[in-house]
């Protein structure tokens, strides 16, 4: 059984091998190699964890096999990461997460659920757009996310490949 959990303190050193691991499925085409060896930096998950924008999927009471992290920003709370393990992945536990990073965001009185994935992978923008979500143009973009699609760039990403997207809530 998935429970969706607040995250405690001693998950956040095991969230890191499950963003590596969820990586693993993306060609290098899409996710460089250099890339692959960079998870979510742990001040930003501690401070997550403290502001309570940090939700871990528990599988059977034992250990992690999937998270997602948020930012407060404006009137967004922001995705900046959703994981699964790949050995439990197309279960429906990015669902589960998903939901509960909207429930969340409603309960902190956000106007919108925003993020930045790539547009081409059926488990990324499509998969979002079932959600609900929509993708940005250019001149929608607040700032923030802006900066993100511009640093993800500078990273590397493919800046063809990678989108803004939103959900309005309430």
């Amino acid at each position: 059984m998935i429970e969706i959990l607040p995250s405690e303190e001693d998950h956040l050193p095991l969230l890191r091998e499950i963003e590596l691991d969820a990586a693993s499925i993306c060609s290098v085409d899409d996710l460089p190699k250099h890339l692959r060896t960079e998870s979510v930096p742990p001040d930003i998950l501690k401070v997550a964890h403290k502001q309570g924008l940090l939700l871990v999927a528990i599988e059977d009471g034992a250990a992690p096999v999937g998270f997602a992290v948020c930012t407060v920003i404006d009137n967004y709370l922001h995705l900046l990461e959703i994981d699964v393990a790949s050995r439990v992945q197309r279960l429906g536990i990015g669902s589960m997460l998903l939901d509960k990073v909207i429930d969340l965001a409603v309960q902190r009185g956000c106007d919108w659920v925003s993020l930045t994935t790539f547009s081409h992978l059926a488990w990324n923008a499509p998969w979002y757009q079932k959600w609900g979500f929509a993708i940005m143009i250019h001149e929608e973009l607040p700032e923030f996310l802006a900066d993100i699609l511009s640093e993800e760039k500078t990273r590397g990403l493919n800046p063809n490949n990678r989108v803004a997207m939103r959900r309005e809530l309430g």
